[in-house]
């Protein structure tokens, strides 16, 4: 499979495949990838935190039960927005955008806070 650059974080996109031929017991099937932007406000202190998954509940639980050392202080979390994208490079590339803004009013905006 070729693999093209990401140039958000340096890797590659290609190594999974937006949708994949599975076999199961009803027979051959589809299933497709998605893969998330995200956007956290901690409960406890406002505070956002931006970033890309391809499991957006697993990643929420993972950020509330104190599995990222970055944002485990400011726990717990509230999914305040979410934006579809059709490869995880192409989140991480979002999530870098939006990060790179380093602006609360930004975020806000794109949320919806105070329109």
């Amino acid at each position: 499979m070729a693999q093209s650059r990401c140039s958000a974080y340096g890797g590659t996109s290609g190594s999974r495949n937006t949708l994949y031929l599975y076999n199961n017991e009803a027979g051959l099937g589809l299933r497709h990838y998605m893969y998330y932007v995200y956007i956290l406000k901690s409960q406890k202190t406002g505070r956002y935190y931006v970033g890309a998954t391809e499991n957006i509940e697993n990643r929420l639980k993972e950020h509330n039960n104190g599995k990222s050392k970055s944002t485990r202080p400011f726990a717990p979390y509230e999914m305040v927005y979410q934006e579809i994208c059709q490869s995880l490079c192409d989140a991480r590339k979002r999530e870098k955008y939006i990060k790179s803004k380093k602006s609360r009013r930004f975020i806000d905006r794109l949320i919806g806070v105070g329109i």
